[in-house]
Formats: C-alpha cells, structure tokens, sequence
C-alpha cells in the first residue's frame, strides 16, 4: 500500500497515481488533471 505524500489517500501498491489527488507517484508531481495546457 502506498501512502500519497500530498493528500494521505491509500492507494495500491502499484499505482502510479493517487485515486484521490492525482499525484504522481512516479515523478512526484502533482495533480494529472492539471497538466493540459491551453
């Protein structure tokens, strides 16, 4: 189980993201929804 640094969610062991926030355990960045540029 992972613990999201950002928010305190519990997500899977194999996530790449949170279900709650959107970090990005991978990169350690944050929220996925707020990547797209305009």
């Amino acid at each position: 189980m992972k613990i999201c640094p950002k928010c305190g969610e519990k997500n899977n062991k194999e996530a790449r993201f949170c279900t709650k926030c959107g970090y990005n355990f991978g990169t350690g960045s944050g929220s996925a929804q707020n990547k797209s540029k305009k």
